[in-house]
């Protein structure tokens, strides 16, 4: 059985950990090492932040995207 070095991250892998570590999602360390439930609940809450940031930021644009929809349902024309 070959050994992982747990500082050294896969190569298919390389370009989702560096945007993920970029974008805070990951402190950096230990690329190769498997992830602890606790370490999992940071990168999911900080996730669920920003989505929830994202959402807060947007509620007037989906207001009128879910206008539109109802419009395309009824098979209406967007103007």
């Amino acid at each position: 059985m070959i050994e992982r070095n747990v500082n050294q991250v896969n190569e298919w892998a390389a370009k989702d950990w560096a945007e993920g570590k970029a974008n805070g999602y990951f402190d950096g360390r230990r690329p190769g090492a498997p992830i602890t439930r606790d370490q999992t609940a940071i990168v999911n809450n900080r996730l669920r932040n920003n989505f929830l940031k994202l959402i807060d930021g947007n509620t007037i644009r989906i207001t009128e995207l879910e206008r539109q929809l109802e419009t395309i349902e009824k098979g209406g024309e967007l103007q």
